[in-house]
């Protein structure tokens, strides 16, 4: 849609409807929603400030733009009967940044398919990644570590590595040729295809520098997979003490991998039972609660506190 529509959308005709139609309440899943109307919530995945700074506006009508939206975050947030976030430690930058009690802030957690994401016991005959063209995804680095694990394990299994890379293809591909490592890239994956590499994965390895959830460890760990990620706090609100969590460095991530296959039967079950928390139903029934607390905090004119929706403890 383009801009100047949604923008109309969200600011005068959504709002106007839900008034005709005496809406309860309105649920958005962005950082942005009408400045009237029926009673917000306004559920925030990460901190947009956090996204900006990595996309500084490239033209005066961008930085126009994100004056804009950055203004009109501001006040939406100060109209939302409920701000939530998908864990607790965007929940805290969402607090100390727009100045909204912590008490306020709601814990909305993503879901995560539990039948498409099932675990098998079939053997496992490699590591797995899933990049992307994003740079935080981190894949060069991936590359490096596997070559640094398998010279201290030359039984590690080949790494492959999934997902449309863009740009970082070719990259992907000259760095494997340099270290002489066994690297497969896959391409884009259908969801069903994501599901088999991440259930037959000896490890999948997702060391993302900068996530507001963290899906893509959450679905492996569904999965049964041994998951190692690096230190990012929304990251390990989710994963908990089920997953190996290791520093940024290709030498770190070598050594998180490595300790990964030698757990990787004790990761695998409590991946799972870790991921069961996080099912689309409990997600949804936060919402359906959000959305009646906002409700009836337009009736009572009072704020409602955020119950204890926290899985990330």
């Amino acid at each position: 849609m383009p801009r100047r529509l949604q923008s109309r959308w969200e600011q005068w005709d959504l709002p106007r409807l839900s008034r005709q139609l005496g809406v309860d309440a309105l649920y958005s899943h962005r950082e942005a929603g009408g400045l009237w109307g029926a009673p917000l919530v306004l559920h925030i995945p990460e901190d947009p400030e956090v996204r900006w700074k990595r996309d500084p506006p490239a033209s005066s009508r961008a930085h126009a733009r994100r004056l804009y939206s950055r203004t009109l975050l501001r006040q939406v947030i100060r109209r939302s009967a409920v701000v939530a976030a998908s864990t607790s430690s965007v929940a805290n930058q969402l607090a100390a940044r727009y100045g909204v009690a912590r008490e306020r802030v709601w814990i909305l957690p993503l879901g995560v398919d539990l039948e498409l994401f099932s675990p098998v016991t079939s053997a496992a005959d490699f590591v797995f990644h899933l990049g992307s063209s994003d740079p935080r995804d981190r894949t060069i680095v991936v590359v490096d570590a596997w070559a640094r694990a398998r010279q201290a394990d030359p039984s590690l299994p080949r790494l492959v590595i999934g997902g449309d890379l863009g740009a970082v293809d070719s990259l992907a591909r000259r760095r494997a040729d340099v270290l002489g490592a066994r690297v497969e890239l896959t391409g884009r994956l259908s969801d069903d295809d994501l599901a088999e590499r991440f259930r037959h994965a000896a490890v999948v390895v997702q060391p993302s520098s900068d996530e507001g959830f963290g899906l893509q460890p959450l679905e492996a760990m569904a999965a049964g997979a041994p998951v190692v990620v690096t230190a990012t706090e929304a990251v390990i609100d989710v994963v908990g003490d089920a997953a190996v969590v290791c520093g940024p460095s290709a030498t770190e991530l070598a050594g998180g991998i490595l300790a990964a296959v030698a757990s990787a039967n004790s990761l695998r079950v409590s991946a799972r039972a870790r991921a069961e928390k996080y099912s689309w139903d409990a997600s949804a029934q936060a919402v359906l609660t959000a959305l009646a607390a906002a409700s009836q905090s337009a009736r009572s004119g009072q704020p409602v506190a955020s119950p204890d929706h926290r899985v990330d403890q």
